[in-house]
């Protein structure tokens, strides 16, 4: 399990069996849960177990979830956005060319003051960056490097 928090919502993301994860948004002031929202497979090309790596916040309230599938031999990681109202999106998702993706996907934060996410991985941006900032809307990345020539980051914060 992993969590955030944003505006009075904490963010609980949590196993559901083999192919889903479930985020519960729990209201910290009356200490109950006002969503639950489930993260199901389809994190193509690979629509096997989903797994949660971890979570993110923004301002809003709205959370970012860093995923990976598998099929049992193939990895796809890949960064959704579960909005305020429990709405997910998917950020980055063409899995007609999955090379354009943002899709090594480990660890994602949020900078409030650019309004702009901090994801790390690997093969990120088509496989040539660690490090990238990301839209928090779309997903589509702006910037990206390999910083100390690392090719994979497993963590990052804000």
């Amino acid at each position: 399990m992993t969590l955030a928090i944003s505006s009075g919502v904490l963010a609980i993301v949590g196993k559901t069996g083999t192919y889903a994860c479930l985020i519960q948004q729990i209201d910290v002031a009356t200490r109950t849960i006002t969503r639950e929202t489930s993260i199901t497979q389809g994190y193509g090309p690979f629509n096997g177990s989903l797994v949660a790596l971890n979570v993110c916040a923004d301002a809003g309230a709205n959370f970012y979830v860093a995923c990976i599938s598998s099929d049992g031999t193939n990895y796809q990681s890949r960064l959704r956005k579960i909005k305020w109202d429990g709405t997910v999106v998917w950020l980055n998702t063409d899995t007609a060319s999955p090379t354009t993706n943002i899709q090594g996907v480990y660890d994602c934060t949020f900078d409030s003051e650019g309004n702009r996410l901090g994801v790390v991985g690997t093969a990120i941006a088509a496989g040539s960056t660690s490090f990238c900032v990301a839209n928090p809307d779309t997903g589509a990345y702006s910037s990206g490097s390999q910083p100390y020539t690392r090719t994979a980051w497993h963590r990052i914060a804000s």
